[in-house]
C-alpha cells in the first residue's frame, strides 16, 4: 500500500455525519499537464464489453462507469418494492482503476489505490480494503442513484451537484482515516474533493448480497446515503436544505420542507441537542456533537430507510436496536407517524429510491411501468399550475351541468358558477383557491395530500344564489358531490385583494372552510374534528386533535354545543346554536389562520373590530401571545399552511 502522504479534504471538511459535521471547500484550479490514462482492472473479466453513456459535467473527464456482461436473467425482486418486469439485464462489473479518473485531482493518487467511477461519483479505497467490500459500496451507490436500474440516474440535478463538488465515497480503516487527517496539506487539489461520509471495512456492518438475504444490517445504506444527501441539499435547497445561511439565526430561518418536518419529529426546533426531548417527539438523537445540519442528515436517512422498508423488523433488528433514536420501522408506520416527511418523499414529484439497495447493480434494458420509473421532469408535470379556461361543462360530473355553466379547473378542484355568476367573480374565487393551495405560487401544490383528499371527495367551490343552493338536489348525482361552503353572489368580493380594496373578501373565509375539510381528513391527529375521530356522545371528553385542544382552551372548556355564556378568560366565543363542535373547529381554524397571515390587520379592513365579540385577535403577534397552542400548531409543526393573504391574482403560471 502506498504511504499516506496527502489529505483528501480541506480543513473544514468532515468525514461522516456520525463522526462530525461540515461542508466541503470547492475552488477552481488550473489543470495540470495531461497524465497517462488510468489502468483498469476488470473484476471479473467480461465476455463482452459495452460502455454505457456516463453523465458529462463541466471540467469533468468522464470514463465508463463499468464494463458490461450481457446475460438473459430476470431482474431481482427486492423486498418492499414492486417487482420489475422480467427482462434482459446488463450485469455491471465495475472497472477498478489505479488512479482518479480526473487528472486535475491527481494528488489523491498518492494516497489511495483503488478508484471506481459511478456516474461521476468516485468510490476510493486503499489496497487494505477488501475488494468485494469496495465493489459492494459502488453497487449500493449506483442503486441509490439509479434505483430502477435502467442505466439512467433518477435525479440528474442531484447527481450534477455531486459530480460538480467532486464527491467521493472512501472505503478505509479507522486508522487510515486518522492518518489521512494528520498528514493533510492545505492549498493542494484535495481542497477540491468533496466528502460527506466514509465506510470503514474494519468497523462498520457489511451485508454483501443485501440485508434481505443476509439478515444483517448494512452500514452502506446509511453512509452512502449521507453522501448523496449533499446533492439533494444543493440541488433543491428550498425543499431539502439542511442548514441556514451564516448571517441569520436558526429561529429566524424559515427552514426547508425537510428541516420543518424534522422539527415536528423532534417536538420543536433545537439548535443544540436538548437535555430531554418533548414527550411527543419521535426522532430523539442525543449525540451532543451532532449539530443541526447533522440532525437533518440523520433524519433524512431514517425517513428514507423507513420509506423503503429497509428497517422492517422482518429483515433485521436494526429498528429495534435504534429505538432510543428512531422507532418508525416501515412505510406504513411512517405514513401514520410522520405524514410531513412521508408527503415529501412520496407525493411531491421527486424520484427517491423505492427499492432497498443490495449492492448487486444491474441494468434493466426493458423499461418498467412502475411509478418510480418515470423521470423526475415527467413526474413533476403532474403538479402543473392551473389552466384558467372557463369551461361550459364539467368534464366528468354531468349532473352539475344543469345548474352551473362555468367551470374552472384549479389543480383538479373546480370552481363552478351559475349563469348569473359573473366571470370576474368566478376567476377571482379560482385565484383565491389557487393561492390557498399553492401559497408561494411556484406552480406546485403546497400539500398534495390535502388536495388529493379534496379531489377524492369531489369538493367544489360553488358560486350561486341562496335560492340556487336550496333547489339543487345533489342526490340526483351518481357521483358524490361535496360543497363544504359556498360563495353567494351577494357576498363581499375584494377584487385585487383586501390590501387594495380596503374591505373584506368573503372568499377568504368560505374557500378556506372548504380546504379545511382536506386538512381535517388528511391529518386528523392535528386538525381533525370529533366526527372524523369517531367520538361518541357518551364519551365526548375523549382525546381530541391538537386543533380541538387549542380551541377548547380558547373557549374556556370543551363544549359539545355553544354554552349560554362562555367562561371568563375565554377569547373565542361563537354563540350560533346550530354550530356543532365540528363547525366550531372549522370557524376557529379560519380565525387563527386569518390572524396568522395578517388578514385581520385593522390597517386593511374592519373585519377584526366588527367581529371582536366572537374573535378579538387581529395579528400574528397577538395570536402568539393570546393563543400559543394555535400559534404553535400553525407555525412550528412543519405543516405548509398559507402565510400570505390571497388576493385572487395567482401568478403561478408566470
Amino acid at each position: 500500500m502506498k504511504r499516506l502522504l496527502l489529505l483528501l479534504v480541506a480543513l473544514l471538511l468532515v468525514v461522516g455525519c456520525n463522526s462530525s459535521g461540515g461542508n466541503s471547500t470547492t475552488e477552481t484550479l488550473t489543470a495540470p499537464a495531461t497524465e497517462p490514462a488510468p489502468t483498469a482492472t476488470s473484476i471479473p473479466e467480461p465476455t463482452a464489453t459495452a460502455a454505457p453513456k456516463p453523465t458529462a459535467t463541466p471540467n469533468q473527464i468522464v470514463t465508463p462507469i463499468a464494463t458490461v456482461t450481457i446475460t438473459s436473467t430476470p431482474s431481482p425482486t427486492p423486498t418492499a418494492a414492486p417487482a420489475k418486469e422480467s427482462s434482459t439485464t446488463e450485469t455491471f462489473n465495475f472497472q477498478v482503476l489505479d488512479r482518479h479518473p480526473d487528472p486535475k485531482l491527481d494528488c489523491i493518487n498518492n494516497s489511495m489505490d483503488v478508484f471506481i467511477d459511478v456516474f461521476g461519483v468516485v468510490v476510493i479505497a486503499t489496497n487494505s480494503a477488501p475488494l468485494p467490500f469496495v465493489l459492494h459500496t459502488a453497487g449500493v451507490l449506483a442503486q441509490f442513484l439509479d434505483n430502477d436500474e435502467d442505466g439512467v440516474p433518477d435525479e440528474p440535478n442531484v447527481l450534477h451537484k455531486l459530480v460538480e463538488g467532486n464527491y467521493v465515497v472512501p472505503v478505509w480503516s479507522k486508522q487510515e482515516e486518522e492518518e489521512f487527517f494528520q498528514l493533510r496539506t492545505v492549498g493542494s487539489c484535495e481542497d477540491n474533493i468533496g466528502m460527506a461520509a466514509s465506510m470503514y471495512f474494519d468497523h462498520d456492518e457489511w451485508a454483501l448480497g443485501g440485508i434481505q438475504s443476509t439478515g444483517t444490517w448494512d452500514t452502506n445504506l446509511e453512509e452512502v446515503w449521507h453522501v448523496i444527501s449533499r446533492g439533494w441539499y444543493e440541488a433543491y435547497p428550498q425543499e431539502f436544505k439542511d442548514s441556514l445561511s451564516y448571517n441569520s439565526s436558526l429561529q429566524e430561518w424559515e427552514g426547508s420542507r425537510l428541516s420543518r418536518a424534522m422539527d415536528a419529529a423532534r417536538g420543536g426546533r433545537f439548535e443544540v441537542v436538548p437535555s430531554s426531548y418533548p414527550s411527543n417527539a419521535w426522532y430523539t438523537y442525543y449525540d451532543p456533537t451532532c449539530s443541526y445540519p447533522c440532525q437533518v442528515a440523520e433524519y433524512f436517512y431514517w425517513a428514507l430507510m423507513a420509506n423503503i422498508d429497509a428497517l422492517d423488523r422482518s429483515l433485521t433488528n436494526k429498528c429495534e436496536r435504534s429505538k432510543d433514536e428512531w422507532y418508525v420501522c416501515n412505510r406504513e408506520e411512517l405514513l401514520q407517524k410522520d405524514p410531513l416527511v412521508f408527503d415529501l418523499l412520496n407525493n411531491r414529484g421527486w424520484v427517491f429510491p423505492v427499492r432497498i439497495p443490495d449492492g448487486n447493480y444491474q441494468v434493466n434494458t426493458v423499461s418498467s411501468t412502475s411509478g418510480n420509473e418515470l423521470d423526475a421532469e415527467s413526474k413533476r408535470k403532474e403538479l402543473e399550475a392551473p389552466d384558467w379556461t372557463i369551461m361550459s361543462k364539467h368534464p366528468t360530473l354531468d349532473c352539475l351541468n344543469e345548474t352551473f355553466n362555468k367551470f374552472v379547473n384549479v389543480f383538479g378542484m373546480y370552481v363552478i358558477g351559475t349563469p348569473e355568476a359573473e366571470e370576474k367573480r368566478v376567476n377571482h374565487s379560482a385565484g383565491v383557491l389557487a393561492q390557498y393551495l399553492d401559497n408561494d405560487e411556484d406552480g406546485h401544490v403546497d400539500d398534495i395530500n390535502v388536495l388529493n383528499s379534496l379531489i377524492e371527495e369531489n369538493y367544489v367551490v360553488p358560486l350561486w344564489t341562496q335560492n340556487d343552493q336550496q333547489l339543487f338536489r345533489s342526490e340526483l348525482c351518481e357521483e358524490k358531490i361535496s360543497f363544504g361552503a359556498s360563495m353567494h353572489l351577494n357576498d363581499n368580493y375584494a377584487f385585487g385583494g383586501i390590501e387594495t380594496a380596503g374591505h373584506w373578501d368573503a372568499n377568504l373565509e368560505e374557500i378556506w372552510h372548504i380546504i379545511t375539510k382536506g386538512w381535517d381528513r388528511t391529518y386528523p391527529e392535528y386538525f381533525g374534528s370529533y366526527q372524523l375521530l369517531n367520538f361518541d356522545d357518551a364519551d365526548f371528553s375523549a382525546e381530541t386533535s391538537r386543533i380541538a385542544e387549542a380551541m377548547d382552551a380558547a373557549r374556556g372548556g370543551q363544549f359539545r354545543f355553544p354554552p349560554d355564556t362562555y367562561p371568563n378568560g375565554s377569547w373565542y366565543k361563537y354563540y350560533d346554536p346550530t354550530c356543532s363542535y365540528e363547525c366550531q373547529i372549522y370557524e376557529y381554524f379560519y380565525w387563527i389562520l386569518m390572524a396568522n397571515i395578517g388578514a385581520l390587520d385593522p390597517k386593511y379592513t374592519d373585519q377584526c373590530e366588527s367581529h371582536s365579540f366572537e374573535w378579538p385577535i387581529c395579528s400574528k403577534e397577538e395570536l402568539q401571545l393570546m393563543d400559543p397552542k394555535a400559534y404553535d400548531l400553525l407555525n412550528n409543526q412543519g405543516f405548509n399552511l398559507p402565510t400570505r393573504i390571497p388576493n385572487g391574482n395567482y401568478q403561478g403560471n408566470s
